[in-house]
């Protein structure tokens, strides 16, 4: 019972890739800052019907690894794996990946929402029957800078649900009343 915490004395520095694969039955917190060049995989056990609390909490930051996140679950779009961004910059400085078993809530932070990187790519995988999801909660308006479903680039603007304010609404990558920013290419430096 209770959460299993990811927690050491110091900082977590990544060099290389950090690859985690729990099958713990209960939700894990990461609590440090981690930092560095490297990139994070994790690989989490679905939502049990039973145990809605089984998620991975990004509860440490601002972190700054460069080399981007990659979220994991297992059990398709009726067991998804949940990964929920409690902390500005908890996802580092690079891109942001989501297989089709994963779900990715993000919570309202108040006056800025900065827990993806605004220049980052959020890719959001497809697979047969299964497709990735964010969960934009009341009050978020997130911004990155490019938007991907399985594999292709989708229009700028705002993105949400059929519940949210956004000009593009698909129900099928996001729920929620909240939105995300995807911010125009930039243009040739003059």
């Amino acid at each position: 019972a209770g959460a299993l915490r990811l927690h050491v004395f110091t900082d977590l520095r990544l060099d290389s890739t950090l690859e985690a694969h729990w099958t713990v039955q209960r939700t894990v917190e990461l609590d440090n800052r981690i930092s560095g060049p490297g990139a994070l995989v994790l690989d989490h056990l679905p939502v049990d019907n039973q145990d809605n609390n089984r998620q991975v909490r990004f509860r440490g930051g601002p972190n700054t690894y460069a080399g981007g996140t990659v979220l994991r679950g297992r059990g398709g779009s009726s067991r998804p794996s949940m990964f929920v961004a409690e902390k500005n910059g908890a996802f580092g400085t690079g891109d942001v990946a989501l297989n089709e078993s994963a779900r990715l809530t993000l919570t309202d932070r108040g006056a800025s929402d900065d827990m993806l990187p605004d220049t980052a790519a959020l890719r959001l995988d497809e697979g047969p029957g299964a497709r990735a999801r964010v969960i934009l909660n009341e009050g978020v308006e997130e911004t990155v800078g490019a938007l991907h479903f399985g594999g292709a680039a989708q229009a700028p603007g705002t993105w949400g649900s059929g519940r949210s304010r956004a000009e593009h609404r698909d129900d099928d990558h996001f729920s929620g009343p909240g939105v995300l920013v995807v911010r125009p290419p930039a243009g040739p430096a003059r």
